[in-house]
This record gives structure tokens, sequence and C-alpha cells, in this order.
């Protein structure tokens, strides 16, 4: 271990480094609009289960379960229409 420097932030040896992954599904270099809820966002590389070996065990049920809600939703209140842009 040595210090070292990552985007202009120095790194001390032995210093703890944290990973925010919830903070990369904002990067504004990734995600156009990246503060925006974009539903439908056409690219949408994000890494809330994790990535690579390190993706979430459950990701595909969670998917799944994401689906049949919203379906549920949609079956008891049909309709349902966004507010566009009031408070």
């Amino acid at each position: 271990m040595k210090d070292t420097e990552i985007g202009g932030c120095p790194i001390k040896a032995g210093n703890t480094v944290l990973l925010s992954f919830p903070a990369a599904n904002r990067d504004p270099a990734v995600f156009p609009d990246a503060d925006k809820v974009i539903i439908d966002r056409k690219e949408n590389r994000h890494s809330a289960l994790g990535l690579g070996i390190h993706r979430f065990v459950g990701s595909n049920l969670a998917r799944l379960e994401m689906t049949v809600a919203a379906e549920e939703w949609l079956k008891r209140l049909p309709r349902f229409i966004l507010a566009g842009d009031a408070a």
C-alpha cells in the first residue's frame, strides 16, 4: 500500500476507502439527467443490485417482484396517470 490520488483526492496509505454504489447510479457522465427518476430510461446500466460477481443473488427475484407489484397496482388503479410537473 502506498499514498495515491484518485480523481484529485489524495489518499494516504492505510486509510479506509468506502465505495458508494448508490452514488454510481447518479454519475452524469453515464446517465443524462442523473438526478431525475426516468422509469423508461433506455440506457440503464445502474448498479442498484450489484455488478459482475458481486451481483445480488436475489436480483432476478427482486425484478420479478417489482414487475408483479406494478401489474397489480395497475389492475387496481387502471386510470392511474402521472401528474406531470405538479408539486
